[in-house]
């Protein structure tokens, strides 16, 4: 079983947990689900690891770890279902390369408290990728993004949150400089753990 498998598995099992949760605090009469807004803004950034294995003039990788930045903005209903939008910046420095990987689209979201100052989240979209690796290619393909992230209210409008996040593109074809067999996939995949800000309003 890989990690994609292993973030997805979680993601469905934290969404069972909400589910679960939330239908405790139906129930009960003691429990009193904080009043927050259901728009939230967060900055996150953290270490990445581009997964896939990378061609370049250097010879290629595979798990090389560079950073990750990201922009990420959710609308999320009363039943706890909703809509986001994600923009993400990854670099990635080889021995003779650089690489650089953005990331921007639309998600789907589902959140939802496990405690009173406790929430969770977690997404699956999809959008556009940019690749460039100093010059030497350029390419445009579609990710695909699956998110699961734990944030802690500090107040009903701030909190601090950790996200362990994973992006797949596909370019189509094989890469143009640099390639290994000719039915290996052109596509770049990467895993990464985010610690960040949230803003709700």
């Amino acid at each position: 079983m890989n990690y994609r498998s292993i973030l997805f598995l979680s993601i469905l099992t934290f969404a069972l947990s909400v589910q679960a949760q939330e239908g405790d605090n139906t129930r009960s009469t003691n429990t009193v689900k904080p009043k927050t807004s259901t728009q939230t803004l967060s900055f996150d950034v953290g270490p990445a690891w581009i997964t896939s294995r990378m061609y370049t003039p250097g010879g290629d990788y595979t798990w090389t770890n560079g950073i990750e930045i990201g922009l990420d903005y959710s609308c999320v209903f009363s039943k706890g279902y909703g809509f986001g939008f994600s923009i993400l910046h990854n670099s990635t420095s080889y021995p003779k390369a650089k690489v650089k990987l953005e990331y921007a689209g639309p998600s789907f979201v589902y959140a939802g408290f496990l405690s009173s100052r406790w929430r969770g989240m977690a997404e699956i979209g999809m959008g556009l990728s940019l690749f460039h690796d100093q010059g030497f290619s350029n390419e445009t393909g579609l990710g695909l993004k699956y998110s699961t992230s734990l944030e802690y209210l500090l107040t009903k409008d701030i909190g601090i949150n950790m996200k362990l996040q994973s992006v797949t593109v596909y370019f189509g074809g094989k890469q143009k400089h640099y390639g290994g067999d000719d039915d290996e996939v052109n596509g770049v995949a990467r895993v990464a753990f985010q610690l960040g800000a949230c803003f709700h309003f």
